[in-house]
């Protein structure tokens, strides 16, 4: 009878145990599915955002050119208008928005980024930072005023920079940082 009451309590323990192994991956996995739920959600907002700049800019040059056209308004309000234009198109300030997004939703990506690879250019990590979010060339040229050329030969150099062969993919390979 001893024996058989000390059987039972072990086998409950060891139910008790495998119970609360299960519970716990159940937990983990359901935490894990909420992490990546919420990083996707991140990941949305900040190409909301990006594209929302990238179409803002395209507006402010659309209307810089017109200004600048032959047309009907005296040039010291042209200037003034023109004025106001480029001081909402400061790349500076917009880069320091996109920058603050962009770290709170991938806090290591740079970091990593950049201890692994020291000689790229403050530029060169921005391109790295808009490839990650696998915009195309044209969308990283109306963010940063560049030409899709430019875009291209920064895409080139950064190939060489990262020690990727002719056949690796870029973007993947910044994902996996």
């Amino acid at each position: 009878m001893y024996f058989g009451i000390k059987y039972w309590r072990r086998s409950i323990r060891q139910t008790e145990k495998r119970l609360r192994a299960e519970f716990d991956a159940k937990k983990s996995r359901s935490t894990q599915d909420r992490i990546q739920k919420e990083l996707e959600h991140k990941n949305r907002e900040l190409m909301t955002k990006t594209m929302y700049l990238a179409k803002h800019n395209e507006f402010l040059i659309t209307i810089s050119d017109l200004i600048q056209g032959p047309g009907e308004i005296d040039s010291g309000t042209s200037r003034e208008i023109l004025s106001k234009i480029n001081d909402s198109l400061s790349i500076e300030d917009q880069w320091k928005e996109f920058d603050l997004w962009f770290n709170e939703v991938h806090q290591d990506f740079c970091d990593s980024l950049r201890d692994h690879f020291p000689e790229l250019s403050p530029r060169e990590m921005k391109i790295c930072a808009f490839l990650k979010l696998k915009l195309s060339s044209k969308e990283i040229a109306d963010l940063t005023h560049l030409t899709v050329g430019t875009i291209e030969q920064y895409r080139t150099r950064l190939r060489k920079k990262l020690e990727l062969s002719e056949g690796e993919n870029i973007q993947l390979f910044l994902d996996s940082l």
